[in-house]
């Protein structure tokens, strides 16, 4: 690219500095998927889990990075998985090429819409990875309460605001 400079390039991330405006990409795919998963009982499936940047635990839907050779909705079906331990619904909807924080970074989302999914094994994450997920499952009718309470814990994630506006809209 013209007038970038590599200010610093980590194990995964590089920041760049381009005509004096800093920015940051992923090594490899920057694309990721956000899981919006709804069970049969019209519960929305949330992951907590601790954020290094804030050093507090947050509240968000399941997402992950969709890996080489991957599609989103492959992606999005294993991330669930590992994730939450949740599966075998149906995708009913996909939203791509979603920002999440344009001026900072390059990373694009897309947005998977599973909706049935049921409870298949424990979850909780890549050990091996340092993951630590904690799994909620809340009613929709009860969102503004958890939302509410946790919200006094931690961070919530605008991609949960998003999930739910996905969830009551489509």
């Amino acid at each position: 690219m013209e007038n970038t400079e590599i200010l610093k390039k980590g194990n995964w991330l590089t920041m760049f500095v381009k005509n004096g405006y800093e920015y940051i990409t992923r090594h490899r795919q920057p694309n990721a998927v956000v899981i919006v998963a709804q069970t049969k009982d019209d519960e929305i499936i949330i992951v907590e889990q601790l954020r290094i940047p804030h050093n507090k635990m947050v509240f968000e839907p399941p997402a992950g990075l969709i890996d080489d050779g991957e599609t989103a909705e492959q992606a999005a079906i294993r991330e669930l998985s590992e994730e939450t331990g949740y599966g075998n619904g149906k995708v009913v909807s996909v939203i791509n090429d979603i920002t999440s924080s344009p001026g900072i970074c390059s990373e694009r989302l897309t947005f998977i819409i599973i909706k049935g999914v049921e409870k298949l094994s424990s979850g909780g994450g890549i050990a091996t990875e340092g993951e630590k997920i904690k799994t909620h499952v809340v009613p929709l009718y009860n969102i503004n309460n958890f939302i509410e309470r946790k919200s006094k814990e931690g961070f919530i994630d605008m991609k949960l605001y998003t999930a739910i506006y996905l969830l009551k809209n489509l």
